[in-house]
């Protein structure tokens, strides 16, 4: 089985893990620091930042986003005041964000010349996904090589 990894058998069944289970344990791990709001808590989120790709992080309460936790800020409290330090202490509060019906060049625009390189996306003041320049990044080459067929403004939804 492609993306699975093979742990054993059970009763001379072979047992398997896939990719996506991983995934979905990674998410929950987060979701467990993000609530939890303890920087102890984030060890599980620095395995999550050593599995993936993702450098910055959004702190939500229920469904709102409350703030962004840069990879950056949490390395730099995790060295400087150790696993005892809370999210809140040091999530950025001045953050921005993009609606999921705005348009892509208002997303680029926010990204430029920022520390925080994800911006969070809503809808009704829900987060609903994130974006990051390399996103973008890659939407405009797809959308380039598509050639003039394509509407040039697109929505963050599209």
């Amino acid at each position: 089985m492609r993306w699975s990894w093979r742990l054993g058998e059970v009763a001379g069944i072979a047992v398997y893990v896939h990719v996506t289970f991983l995934l979905l344990v990674g998410w929950v791990a987060i979701s467990h620091w993000l609530t939890e709001r303890s920087v102890a808590a984030a060890l599980a989120g620095g395995g999550f930042i050593l599995a993936g790709s993702q450098q910055d992080f959004p702190v939500v309460e229920g469904d709102r986003v409350e703030g962004m936790l840069l990879r950056s800020d949490l390395l730099a409290a995790l060295a400087s005041r150790g696993q005892a330090v809370a999210v809140a202490e040091v999530m950025r509060r001045n953050f921005q964000l993009v609606d999921s019906s705005g348009m892509l060049e208002t997303a680029f625009t926010r990204l430029q010349g920022r520390d925080c390189h994800t911006l969070p996306v809503t809808h009704d003041g829900r987060l609903v996904g994130l974006v990051t320049m390399d996103n973008l990044g890659e939407f405009i080459s797809i959308r380039t090589a598509l050639g003039p067929r394509q509407p040039k403004t697109q929505s963050i939804a599209t």
